[in-house]
C-alpha cells in the first residue's frame, strides 16, 4: 500500500510517518510532498491509497504556507482528471478554526480531518484506526504505476537482449506479478523524459502476445505500445537487415476452410488492427531526413558495410513459423502490398484497439529470412538490433513532433 503525505514541516511528518510504519507499512512506501504543486506531480503518475495532508501548506516551492493549500488540492482532485484519486484522504490541522471551517467538505466526500496537537495521541490512535480499516478491507491493494511506452519483445534472445542494448537506461528484472518480468527507466527524447517499461514474452506466438500486451497495458496504462523483433520478409520488396513498421496486421491464417475441388480451401477474412496515424507519420519523418540511417549505425555502433532500409507496409501474423517458400508465396497474395510475416504484430494492435484507456501501438521488426528453407540465424542479431535502433529514433521523432 503506497502512502502520500503532503506536509511541509519536518516535525509534524516525521511524527505522521512513525506512525503509519508502526503499522506496519515500510517506509518506501511513504512519499512526502512538501507543497501542493509537488503532490500534484506524484498524484499524477501514481496512483496512491491513502492521501494524508495538512490543510496548511506551501502552493509551491519557496512560498509560504497558504491556509486552504491542502483544500485547493482536494477540490482539484474532485474536479482535474489528471490527479489520480486516492482511494482515502485523511487531513490533519493544529489550527482549531480551520478544523471547524473545512470539516464539512471532508465529510461531503466521505473524507476525515484530524485535529492535530503534538502534546495529544488522540489525532494519532484515530489515524491508527484509519489504516487498520484500509488495510482490512484491502490487504492486497497494487499499487498503479504508469508510464509514458512500453516496449515488448517476443524473444528473450537475440530480441530483448537487442532492445536493452539500445535502451541501456532499462533497469531490472521487476516482477509486476508471479509469472511476468519488467524492466524500467527514465528515458530521454529530445530534452523530454519519459518513463519506460519494457518486457519479454515466455514463448512466441499470438495468443503469448496479447496476454503479454494486456497484462502491461492494465498495470502501467501506457500512452504508447510498442514491439520490436524479428521477422520474415517479402523477397521481393525488402532485403535481409532491412527494417519493416507494420502499418496494419491481420492473422492470415483467419478465416473459414471450405472444400473446393475436393479440397481443403482456406477463405481468408481479414480484419486488420493497424498501427497509429501519428506514430507512422512519424517514421516517414525520420527517413525523409539525409543521412539517419548512418547517423544510427553510428551511434549505435553498427557496421555501415551493407546499406539497409525501413519499409511501411502491411506485416501479417500467424500461429507458426513459415519455413517454405510456396506457404509464403500463397500468404502474400492476401494483399499486394504485404512486406513481412511474424507471430504477434495483430496481437499488439488488437490489445492496444481494445484498451480500456487510450493506447497507441506501432510494431517494428528486422528481415531475418524470407519464410524459406533459407534461414539463417547469423542474420537475426543484426535484425534484432536494427529494428530496436528504429523504434527508439521513431520514438524520438514522435516526441520532437507531438510532444
Amino acid at each position: 500500500m503506497r502512502i502520500i503525505v503532503l506536509e511541509d514541516s519536518d516535525d509534524k511528518f516525521e511524527r505522521v510517518a512513525r506512525v503509519i510504519e508502526e503499522e506496519g507499512l515500510r517506509h518506501e512506501d511513504i512519499v512526502r510532498a512538501k507543497n501542493v504543486a509537488a503532490a500534484r506531480a506524484l498524484m499524477s503518475d501514481e496512483q496512491f491509497a491513502l492521501l494524508v495532508l495538512d490543510v496548511q501548506v506551501p502552493m509551491r516551492d519557496g512560498e509560504s504556507e497558504n491556509s486552504d493549500g491542502g483544500v485547493y488540492l482536494l477540490k482539484e482532485i474532485l474536479l482535474d482528471d489528471a490527479c489520480k484519486r486516492p482511494s482515502y484522504v485523511v487531513g490533519l490541522t493544529g489550527v482549531p478554526e480551520v478544523y471547524g471551517n473545512q470539516s464539512a467538505l471532508f465529510q461531503r466526500q466521505g473524507w476525515a480531518l484530524l485535529e492535530y496537537s503534538a502534546s495529544s495521541n488522540q489525532w494519532s490512535q484515530s489515524l491508527r484506526d484509519f489504516l487498520r480499516h484500509i488495510r482490512r478491507v484491502a490487504p492486497d491493494v497494487t499499487p498503479l504505476e504508469t508510464a509514458d511506452v512500453v516496449l515488448l519483445t517476443a524473444l528473450a534472445d537475440p530480441e530483448f537482449t537487442a532492445l536493452r542494448r539500445v535502451f541501456p537506461e532499462l533497469s531490472g528484472p521487476h516482477p509486476i506479478d508471479g509469472r511476468t518480468l519488467s524492466w524500467r527507466g527514465d528515458v530521454q527524447f529530445n530534452g523530454r523524459t519519459l518513463r519506460v517499461v519494457a518486457g519479454y514474452s515466455w514463448q512466441m506466438g499470438l495468443t503469448a502476445a496479447g496476454i503479454l500486451a494486456e497484462r502491461f497495458i492494465a498495470r502501467f496504462r501506457p500512452k504508447i505500445l510498442a514491439m520490436s523483433g524479428i521477422c520474415a520478409g517479402r523477397r521481393d520488396k525488402v532485403g535481409l537487415g532491412d527494417v519493416i513498421v507494420g502499418t496494419q496486421s491481420w492473422e492470415w491464417q483467419g478465416g473459414k476452410i471450405a472444400e473446393s475441388d475436393g479440397a481443403a480451401e482456406l477463405l481468408h477474412a481479414p480484419e486488420p488492427c493497424r498501427a497509429a496515424a501519428d506514430l507512422v507519420l512519424s517514421t516517414r519523418n525520420l527517413i525523409a531526413k539525409p543521412a539517419w540511417r548512418a547517423q544510427l549505425d553510428e551511434k549505435y555502433m553498427q557496421s555501415s558495410g551493407t546499406a539497409w532500409n525501413v519499409h511501411l507496409g502491411p506485416m501479417l501474423s500467424g500461429l507458426s513459423v513459415v519455413a517454405n517458400g510456396d506457404v509464403m508465396n500463397s500468404i502474400v497474395r492476401q494483399h499486394r502490398n504485404v512486406l513481412g510475416l511474424e507471430m504477434e504484430a495483430y496481437a499488439i494492435y488488437a490489445a492496444a484497439t481494445f484498451a480500456s484507456t487510450d493506447c497507441k501501438a506501432l510494431v517494428v521488426k528486422g528481415v531475418c529470412d524470407f519464410g524459406d528453407a533459407g534461414k539463417d540465424d547469423s542474420v537475426q542479431q543484426v535484425a534484432a538490433v536494427r529494428s530496436a535502433m528504429v523504434l527508439r529514433a521513431i520514438l524520438e521523432e514522435h516526441t520532437a513532433s507531438f510532444g
